[in-house]
C-alpha cells in the first residue's frame, strides 16, 4: 500500500490513532484526510483529525466555482482544496449517488497521488507531499484553500521532470 485515504472524522487526538498514523508515515505510506465538515471561518481552526496531525495531507473541500465549500473546515492545518460538492459516488447498492463533503475532495488527492506514483513509481512520500502541493492553482486565504486547489495536470508534469 502506497497511499491511505481517510474519509473520517473526529475531535478528539487519539493515541491509537495518532501511533498508526505515524507508523504508516514511517513506513512510507502517503496519507491524505478529509479536514472534516466543521465549517469555521479563517480566524477559527476546525480541522479535525486524522486530517490535523502533521503526517497527513489535511484537504478542504471547494465548489464547482473553486470557493470554499460553507462546510469545510478551516485553519492553519489546511494543505490543499478539492473539489467536494455533489460529487458521484457510488453507494453499496452500486448505484450512483450525489455526495457533500471533504470526504469526496480527500479522494480527489489521492488519486492525484496515485497517477504521479504511477509516473514516479519509486518517490518517497515526502517527494510524493512536495509534488502535491506544490500542484495546486493558488488560490485566497491559506487557512481556507491551504495552498491552493489540487491541479492534476500540473502534478504530472512535476512527476516527469
Amino acid at each position: 500500500m502506497d497511499i491511505l485515504n481517510f474519509s473520517l472524522q473526529t475531535t478528539i487526538d487519539n493515541s491509537v490513532l495518532r501511533n498508526a498514523i505515524q507508523k504508516a508515515y514511517e513506513n512510507n505510506i502517503l496519507l491524505v484526510a478529509s479536514a472534516g465538515n466543521m465549517g469555521g471561518t479563517k480566524k477559527v481552526d476546525t480541522v479535525t483529525y486524522p486530517a490535523a496531525y502533521d503526517e497527513v495531507i489535511a484537504v478542504a473541500a471547494v465548489d464547482k466555482n473553486g470557493e470554499r465549500a460553507s462546510y469545510s473546515s478551516t485553519g492553519k492545518r489546511i494543505d490543499i482544496s478539492a473539489p467536494g460538492d455533489y460529487v458521484y459516488t457510488t453507494v453499496q447498492s452500486g448505484l450512483y449517488f450525489l455526495a457533500t463533503g471533504t470526504s469526496m475532495a480527500a479522494p480527489h488527492v489521492s488519486g492525484v497521488a496515485a497517477l504521479v506514483l504511477e509516473c514516479q513509481p519509486n518517490l518517497d512520500v515526502e517527494e510524493l507531499r512536495k509534488i502535491l502541493l506544490k500542484s495546486k492553482k493558488p488560490f485566497g486565504n491559506p487557512k481556507l484553500y491551504g495552498k491552493g486547489i489540487i491541479d492534476v495536470p500540473k502534478a504530472i508534469k512535476f512527476s516527469k521532470n
